[in-house]
């Protein structure tokens, strides 16, 4: 192709000298010139153009006296190319896919665009939408020495309904042996109780409460719809000897956190706040699995009974620095001073927290993301 563009373009640095020298629009221009300078050959597959489009460059190549020889070459590459995606793609969408997946510079690109339709679809199919979900876990040692206590903060951003009668809201779930408080460590009197009110839109919505298992779900009453209608619900709750510390004798050797994306969503934030006290062993781990076939969640890290359903990641957890100070958010303005409020309720000293962070956008419907640390051993009695 490059030998093409240069029989006819007194230039090639620029998709429009290419769209001007052969005469053709500049989507074409475009596509022509990125083949003949991508570097990585497999990229070029992703940019050649319809059948229709490349014999009207051919054709425009010809008039305007380019080789024979090379318009034979390219239109025999071209025909080459044409049997490659019907033998072994089947049309070029799936081609772009299996390309997409060996180069770096468009994977990510056609990644996010698939998200993007999925939740444009699902959302519609729902019936619900929002706009962005934080979810935090601040951890913290516990007074017995030998657990971790646990403080999730959880923001529902622009979340409301796209017709009525779909329901919207969200789920807590519950760990086996943990009691769930309010962060001033009461009791929750549900569904208000678990609330930060000062940070919730106004009015407060009403809520219908639904339990099933180790889920609660607490429902938004009401049917009223759309932008003019969409809630930011804000709620923390504290759990203290929620996880383990140290590793177990029966061979458990990670702990961690999980976020579930039951609401179509444009973007997603994670944030684990880790006492410099704990898990020593560097980063935390990534994964993150489809939980809806077998309709359950996976049970943490590296999980050997749900490897089928594991998802191919593209993002990565980073560290915050500054740790809590340093944790601000576009879409939460108020986010480092609710993080603060939640540090203050359980006397806390928010400087004492390293953070991490993962940001996905347009995350997978149905999909579970989990955070998972390394536990050291227990220190030795001697």
């Amino acid at each position: 192709m490059l030998d093409l563009v240069r029989a006819v373009s007194a230039s090639t640095k620029r998709a429009s000298d290419v769209e001007k020298a052969f005469g053709v629009d500049y989507k074409l221009g475009w596509q022509v010139h990125r083949i003949a300078t991508v570097r990585n050959p497999l990229e070029a597959g992703a940019h050649v153009p319809a059948r229709v489009s490349m014999e009207r460059l051919l054709k425009s190549a010809t008039k305007r006296k380019a080789p024979a020889g090379v318009v034979e070459r390219v239109a025999g590459a071209f025909a080459a190319f044409e049997q490659l995606v019907e033998s072994e793609a089947g049309d070029r969408a799936e081609l772009d896919a299996m390309i997409a997946e060996f180069v770096p510079e468009i994977r990510e690109k056609r990644d996010r665009a698939a998200r993007v339709t999925a939740f444009k679809g699902i959302s519609q199919i729902r019936g619900v939408a929002m706009e962005a979900h934080v979810g935090t876990f601040i951890l913290h040692p516990s007074a017995n020495g030998s657990t971790v206590d646990r403080a999730t903060f959880s923001a529902y951003l622009g979340l409301r309904r796209l017709r009525p009668g779909s329901t919207i809201g969200f789920t807590t779930i519950g760990l086996s042996g943990a009691t769930v408080l309010t962060l001033d460590g009461r009791p929750p009197e549900e569904p208000h109780g678990i609330l930060l009110p000062q940070f919730c839109s106004a009015p407060i919505p009403r809520f219908d409460v639904r339990r099933n298992g180790e889920f609660t779900d607490y429902f938004v009453a009401g049917n009223a719809v759309g932008l003019s209608a969409a809630v930011d619900l804000v709620m923390g709750e504290y759990r203290p000897q929620a996880i383990k510390r140290y590793r177990q004798p029966e061979g458990r050797s990670m702990t961690g956190v999980m976020n579930l994306v039951d609401t179509p969503l444009k973007r997603m934030t994670i944030d684990v706040m880790v006492h410099s006290d704990l898990f020593p062993g560097g980063p935390p781990a990534l994964e993150a699995y489809d939980f809806v076939p077998r309709g359950q969640v996976s049970q943490g890290i590296g999980d050997p009974t749900r490897e089928r359903d594991r998802l191919t990641l593209y993002e990565h957890i980073r560290p915050i620095p500054g740790g809590i100070a340093g944790a601000g958010l576009p879409e939460s303005p108020t986010y480092v001073k609710m993080l603060g409020h939640v540090c203050s309720t359980l006397g806390w000293q928010p400087g004492a927290f390293r953070a991490y962070r993962l940001e996905v956008d347009y995350p997978l419907y149905g999909s579970q993301y989990l955070i998972g640390f390394t536990l050291p051993e227990a220190p030795s009695n001697g």
